[in-house]
């Protein structure tokens, strides 16, 4: 129920919210709009109800607002439209979206028409500097989603994606892993307040992680090298 007053709250009150908050536009401008949160929202909607009115909301915003963009970046705080290209995807099993989502995945990917993402000598699809393992981390979900609800092609998302996931826990030239509290060599000291457990500004306490989480060991990738029987 709340859910649903919020999205009818968003709808009849259209607009960025960094309009509303200005102090946020210095660091969380919404540089995408509110049109992508629509369709993203209602694809949820449509999944939690079952409702077919919530999918016909997300149809015709992706169609009026969000399709032939060039997707040359990924799922982010900002931008929804690459997921909402992936659910309806799988929601609808129209050309139209699967033509969507297979062209921003294979501009990651294999390449393409419109070039290909970056990527390092030690393997890492590099979109931007800051923070550059959470964009090939949600394009390697994104990606898996993909493949598991969709298609894929000759395993080209799933093996995208295991690529990655892996260069994240430690296989890459450096051979530490970037994720915070887990196998050889990992972060300590994220840019993330509720792990970090800095409450003084001051980042030389002399303390790690005070709430980040416990030190597991490095775990067996084996069940992610064999690729699922699915069709292609």
């Amino acid at each position: 129920m709340h859910a649903r007053q919020l999205y009818s709250f968003a709808d009849t009150y259209r607009g960025r919210y960094s309009e509303s908050i200005p102090d946020a536009a210095a660091f969380y401008n919404s540089f995408s709009g509110y049109h992508d949160e629509l369709c993203w929202a209602a694809l949820w909607l449509h999944t939690a109800t079952g409702e077919q009115a919530w999918l016909d909301k997300a149809v015709a915003v992706y169609d009026t607002q969000l399709a032939g963009q060039t997707l040359q970046w990924t799922q982010a705080w900002d931008d929804k439209v690459y997921g909402s290209a992936v659910l309806l995807a799988a929601k609808t099993g129209q050309a139209m979206y699967r033509l969507e989502a297979e062209r921003w995945l294979d501009w990651w990917t294999v390449g393409g028409a419109d070039g290909k993402v970056r990527t390092t000598a030690g393997g890492l699809a590099f979109l931007d500097t800051w923070g550059s393992l959470r964009y090939a981390a949600n394009t390697s979900f994104m990606a898996l989603v993909y493949a598991d609800t969709v298609r894929d092609h000759d395993g080209r998302y799933h093996d995208f994606a295991v690529r990655q996931i892996r260069y994240m826990l430690g296989d890459n030239p450096a051979g530490r892993s970037y994720v915070v509290g887990y196998g050889t060599n990992p972060p300590k000291n994220p840019h993330h307040r509720g792990a970090s457990g800095i409450y003084d500004g001051s980042i030389s306490a002399p303390f790690d992680n005070r709430h980040g989480p416990r030190r597991v060991s490095r775990l067996s990738t084996s069940s992610t090298s064999r690729r699922s029987t699915r069709p292609a």
